[in-house]
């Protein structure tokens, strides 16, 4: 099917494959792109909403599909907030294997975690709302946590960067869970020094969008 502005506009009535090859062409047209104009507030809120709703039936692939065109839409301030509530975030964070309270030590989806915390990383840069959101959701505990159990096994690298991402924009964000992370750790700085050789060592690249930090 060919996209339109009017399949914005009745994604409820869209078959599962029909709505898949509707983000699908929307990625692809858009996979280079930082703005969506095609797409205000109403609309982008309505395609997130109708992502989360069938995100759950769906399998790894089509996850990873509705992840990749959730970063994309990361990218823009313009419309932020479709994207920074609970239905959003909580999601993004189980699917991350960060919810405090059950934290994925051994993840075997590997690119649907990458993928989830790419969105994350951007929307904790992008808005304060989102920080708020995650320091008390224990985001940084979780990370935190997810080090210490995985310091002599095997993690992703790419998890393991994008751990360590969120938890250096946690923490440079936000002064109270830098206590804590510190707290935690028994004031071993040594973490903040893991924290900035891994940001600076990656050789993959960052989009230079803004002051560099947001996830492409």
């Amino acid at each position: 099917m060919a996209s339109s502005d009017d399949d914005f506009n009745k994604l409820d009535t869209l078959s599962d494959d029909d709505y898949l090859k509707l983000i699908e062409q929307f990625y692809e047209k858009n996979a280079n792109n930082f703005a969506f104009p095609e797409l205000d507030l109403d609309k982008k809120h309505r395609l997130v909403m109708e992502l989360f709703t069938r995100i759950r039936s769906f399998n790894t692939n089509s996850i990873n599909l509705c992840l990749k065109t959730l970063r994309l839409l990361t990218r823009e301030r313009e419309g932020l907030d479709a994207l920074t509530g609970s239905s959003v975030l909580e999601p993004l964070q189980k699917i991350a294997g960060l919810e405090c309270s059950k934290v994925d030590v051994n993840p075997k989806d590997v690119q649907n975690v990458i993928e989830a915390e790419k969105c994350m990383s951007n929307l904790i840069y992008m808005s304060p709302a989102v920080q708020k959101f995650y320091s008390v959701s224990g985001v940084a505990d979780a990370i935190t946590q997810r080090i210490k159990e995985t310091t002599a096994t095997k993690l992703d690298n790419g998890i393991r960067f994008f751990d360590m991402r969120m938890l250096f924009l946690l923490t440079a964000l936000n002064a109270d869970i830098r206590q804590r992370v510190r707290e935690k750790f028994h004031g071993l700085s040594y973490l903040f020094e893991i924290i900035n050789q891994i940001m600076l060592s990656r050789s993959e690249p960052v989009a230079a969008a803004d002051s560099g930090l947001i996830q492409k």
